[in-house]
């Protein structure tokens, strides 16, 4: 009986209707009239009804509801970084040879959707900055359209791509059929002559690289190639120096060559000899002298062949058997070899057995008296060619040699200038 009732007074103090109400609240339109009847709102709060202490509604008899609320929006979802690295391009002009430095232009695509991640033409070696993973890479020379492609996969904050721009390179040669050690063959050949590509003749397994003589095709066409030291089968080549390879190549048959020397069978040593003999005469070939077995390239004296025929050669200071050679240059190649043997020289002194500090001696002397010999004084076992004064033999004899400004025994010697040997001495007193 109490729900109806307070239903029924407040209705009687609004002096609506409930009709009036409904009619009211459709045309708010967004108000929704709420009747409350468990009696709660007549509990107070600090002495005052809770249904006089809420907000009144539009017509101040009822408290219209909370206008309706738009729905928040969730907050939209932030896009996730992408991992990216730092990827590092270059090119070749071929296989293995140098990197271009510039002419290029580069497009590197999204391994997966094909987009355009970089477009330039930056040179030869550049830095890009992509995201991660596998991507596709071009790379044109603009100067003779040439391209070359692959892949960069980056996986971490760098990678690396190197790409050769590879280019079909022809060449040609005219090479004789054969030729002699050590000579010079005209070479006429076709090729791109780009900086430092050079003719070559090497054994026929050798590398692209490998070679005993090269000539560069900036010389010129037709130009010179030194044939190898050593009779055999080889190949002439022309070689690509940037990628050393072999563009083109011919076999060539390297025949043997021969000399001949006249030698005395002995001669004094220290002496100077003639020599005649034969052979091929090349640039800076030589007749030398040298120790027995010693290596081709091993000799005590030497005259090249372009000093003529016979020549003179010079005998080693110290007596014993050695080997005149004709040594080929190229290579140090023994061509021909004769024995001979240096004979003992002897000289002497003759002088007074003292004198006084600072004074000149007359020293008579007898020896070989070859060219700048000479009569020295010396300090006792002071190596030959020490001195405090000397004269040289083609002064004549007697020589005149001053003494030391000191008091001492000192030695008085007959020097072969060849390894500045001592042929004789004797002993001198300074005094006071």
């Amino acid at each position: 009986m109490l729900r109806p009732l307070a239903m029924g007074l407040l209705l009687g103090l609004t002096g609506l209707s409930v009709p009036a109400l409904a009619q009211d609240t459709s045309a708010a339109g967004d108000t929704i009239l709420v009747f409350h009847a468990t009696g709660s709102m007549w509990a107070q709060i600090d002495g005052v009804p809770k249904i006089t202490a809420a907000p009144s509604g539009k017509t101040g008899a009822a408290q219209a509801a909370p206008a309706k609320q738009e729905p928040v929006p969730e907050p939209a979802t932030q896009p996730r970084a992408v991992a990216t690295g730092m990827a590092t391009l270059e090119a070749t002009d071929q296989r293995g040879g140098p990197v271009i430095k510039n002419d290029l232009v580069w497009t590197v695509r999204h391994g997966a959707s094909g987009d355009v991640l970089h477009e330039s033409d930056a040179g030869g070696r550049i830095v890009v900055e992509l995201p991660r993973g596998v991507h596709d890479v071009s790379v044109r020379r603009v100067s003779d359209g040439a391209t070359a492609e692959g892949e960069i996969k980056l996986d971490g904050d760098r990678g690396t791509l190197s790409l050769p721009i590879v280019v079909e390179l022809n060449a040609s040669l005219t090479v004789p059929e054969s030729a002699a050690a050590g000579s010079k063959v005209r070479i006429v050949w076709t090729g791109p002559d780009e900086t430092d590509d050079y003719i070559s003749v090497g054994p026929a397994n050798a590398a692209g690289n490998g070679h005993a003589n090269y000539t560069r095709t900036r010389d010129g066409n037709p130009l010179q190639l030194l044939m190898p030291a050593e009779a055999g089968t080889y190949e002439v080549r022309y070689v690509s120096r940037k990628t050393h390879d072999v563009l083109a190549r011919k076999s060539i048959a390297v025949g043997e060559i021969t000399a001949g020397l006249e030698v005395p069978v002995k001669a004094p040593a220290g002496s100077t000899i003639s020599v005649a003999w034969t052979g091929p005469d090349y640039h800076d070939d030589y007749i030398s002298v040298a120790k027995l077995d010693a290596a081709g390239n091993k000799y005590i004296n030497y005259t090249r062949t372009s000093s003529g025929n016979p020549l003179k050669l010079l005998i080693p200071a110290e007596p014993g058997s050695y080997e005149v050679r004709y040594v080929q240059r190229q290579s140090h190649k023994i061509l021909a070899s004769e024995k001979i043997d240096a004979t003992a020289v002897a000289a002497s002194l003759k002088l007074p057995a003292s004198a006084a500090v600072g004074s000149k001696i007359a020293v008579e002397w007898t020896g070989p008296d070859y060219r700048d010999d000479y009569i020295s004084i010396a300090k006792i076992d002071s190596p030959g060619g020490s001195s405090l004064d000397y004269k040289r033999t083609r002064d004549g004899s007697p020589a005149e040699i001053k003494l030391p400004d000191e008091i001492g025994t000192y030695e008085v010697r007959y020097v072969q200038r060849q390894d500045h040997r001592i042929l004789a001495s004797k002993k001198v007193s300074v005094t006071d």
